[in-house]
């Protein structure tokens, strides 16, 4: 793997495996694609299968500072209409082993949606059903690295795994899949109830 220059270069790397995984290392580099989707109905008669997807170009070199698209979003590729939900998580170790700080002032997500995703207890919720063939809107536009990393960042590794959860839309399939420490034939208590008021009308019986 080359070794950052003088102003800490970053690569990015992304691997094809069961869950959509960044791995950044020295220099943005490149990505890989995959999805990790957890279905909560399976049917023999019914092929119910989301997908995660992105927009993504593979950059020979990035600076910190620099924005490297990356849009992420969920696809319905089955035939039956679904919930999602997606968790995307960000780990930066040092050339050391040692785990660094990865949040807002090391890597923001650009153009972050608020209107048809919500983030819950770390989850972020598509508030509408995604019928088959459908795509959801971008949760993310793109990365952007702090311009002003410290030296422990030096020759550092990065990793950003993206997950995705699925449920069919018949109550209360996403109560009980989701939020299995409450009742789901109640309405789940804050901060839950936010995304519940929204999913529940949506919901069959």
């Amino acid at each position: 793997m080359p070794r950052l220059r003088r102003q800490y270069p970053l690569m990015l790397v992304m691997a094809i495996v069961v869950a959509l995984v960044n791995l950044l290392g020295t220099t943005f580099a490149w990505f890989v694609q995959a999805d990790n989707v957890k279905n909560i109905l399976a049917s023999k008669e019914i092929k119910f299968s989301h997908r995660i997807l992105e927009d993504f170009e593979k950059p020979d070199l990035v600076d910190p500072g620099q924005t490297v698209e990356k849009a992420v979003r969920a696809e319905n590729n089955g035939t039956q209409a679904g919930f999602v939900r997606l968790l995307v998580l960000t780990e930066i170790v040092s050339q050391n082993g040692i785990p660094l700080p990865a949040d807002s002032s090391v890597i923001t997500y650009n153009d972050v949606n608020p209107t048809e995703w919500i983030k819950v207890d770390g989850w972020w919720y598509y508030l509408g059903v995604l019928e088959p063939g459908d795509v959801t809107p971008d949760l993310f536009s793109g990365v952007t690295l702090s311009a002003s990393l410290p030296d422990d960042y030096q020759n550092a590794g990065m990793k950003i795994e993206v997950k995705m959860e699925a449920s069919d839309i018949k109550k209360w399939s996403y109560r009980a899949g989701w939020w299995p420490q409450h009742p789901s034939n109640a309405a789940p208590p804050a901060p839950f109830d936010v995304v519940d008021s929204a999913l529940s009308v949506l919901t069959n019986p």
